[in-house]
């Protein structure tokens, strides 16, 4: 395991505090137990909250390397889904979904960017310099969303493309494109009630304007397939390609996700956004600086940590180059393409029984000290 940065959390006075660690010899408590004396001396020169942080005086903290033997006695480990993305070649064979609506709407709130879901998905080393900014202005629209699962309609430049896009110019483009897919997907359905498929659907919308279609069950596929004629059929965009995904984002489920894919043949890329949370009964862990420079390389971005220097967060580069972590990192991955890393610490103000000061009250709860500093 790489280094992370320990530090105590106590909740006994200091006398017991010393008694309860003199007897205990490990490097990963040791490390926890100067870093809470190191802010408890700190902490008692100040006579109020304010004045402590108002300070000029720096706290350092000291990180550590935990070792297979104290991982085992004071790491718990959870692992997690907290995304998956599936990308389409044909949608209506390929998505298996019991979907209620589907919508293609052209007004400019309803045309968004796509990149930010877009970024840890697609292989951003097949994208040129030019064409990887125009994909960071990427829009799109959502057409389906259900039981947790949005399918959107996207543009993304082709990957060796020259020309420059910002967001104004795409949206203009993008929101003719989707007029023209919706007129051509207006005729393919009134194709499809003359040949007497999806009646019943069809009958309860009206077939000159879908920007609203109610699609009724066992006719799924049949208006999947008229839509992806309608997207195939028509001229869209120069120097774009279409990208259809089916996406779900920020559930950190920890039971296994079924995919709502019928024909697999029909799917171009799936990529899933795994977590693995560490944490301590006995401890609030940060990631070390110095430990995750020597596994993560340099294209990624550090950021500190609560404000201490010596805590790092990090997530890897999407400048279109290879990321350069180590082959530690990446034999995380066995069995598929790593695109995408992060490596970060929780803040205990997302907790919604978080009683302690974000930074301070997560580092040292003295009984007597814990009503002072929340």
């Amino acid at each position: 395991m790489s280094a992370v940065q320990v530090i105590c959390r106590v909740e006994e006075e200091e006398e017991e505090i010393i008694l309860a660690y003199e007897d205990i010899e490990t490097i990963v408590l040791d490390t926890g137990y100067d870093n809470l004396l190191n802010f408890l001396n700190v902490w008692k020169s100040y006579d109020t909250m304010a004045e402590f942080l108002s300070r000029d005086k720096y706290i350092s903290v000291r990180g550590t390397i935990v070792n297979g033997s104290e991982a085992e006695e004071f790491l718990q480990t959870e692992t997690d889904i907290d995304g998956i993305c599936i990308e389409w070649i044909d949608i209506s064979k390929g998505m298996h979904h019991d979907f209620t609506h589907m919508y293609l709407k052209s007004r400019p709130n309803d045309i968004r960017k796509i990149y930010p879901f877009l970024k840890k998905h697609l292989d951003l080393l097949i994208f040129g310099e030019k064409s990887l900014k125009t994909l960071r202005q990427s829009v799109g629209c959502q057409i389906i969303y259900h039981g947790g699962w949005e399918t959107w309609l996207g543009f993304i430049p082709e990957k060796d493309d020259q020309l420059l896009f910002d967001l104004s110019d795409q949206k203009r483009m993008v929101t003719a494109a989707i007029l023209r897919i919706k007129e051509r997907f207006e005729q393919e359905l009134r194709n499809l009630h003359a040949r007497r498929i999806a009646t019943k659907t069809l009958a309860k919308n009206n077939l000159k304007d879908a920007t609203k279609l109610f699609v009724l069950p066992g006719d799924h596929s049949s208006i999947l397939t008229a839509f992806n004629c309608a997207v195939e059929s028509i001229d869209l965009v120069s120097k774009f390609n279409v990208i259809l995904l089916t996406f779900r984002f920020g559930e950190k489920s920890v039971q296994p996700v079924f995919l709502p894919i019928g024909d697999r043949t029909a799917v171009k890329d799936i990529t899933v956004h795994v977590g693995c949370n560490i944490t301590s009964n006995d401890f609030d862990l940060f990631w070390c600086r110095q430990g995750l420079l020597d596994i993560v390389g340099t294209r990624g971005t550090l950021t500190t940590a609560f404000s201490f220097i010596e805590c790092a967060n990090f997530q890897s580069n999407l400048d279109g180059r290879k990321m350069d972590v180590s082959a530690v990192v990446r034999s995380i991955s066995r069995n598929a393409d790593m695109r995408f890393v992060q490596l970060y610490s929780d803040l205990p103000q997302i907790y919604p029984n978080s009683r302690m000061h974000p930074v301070s009250g997560s580092i040292v709860m003295l009984r007597g000290l814990s009503n002072e500093l929340t």
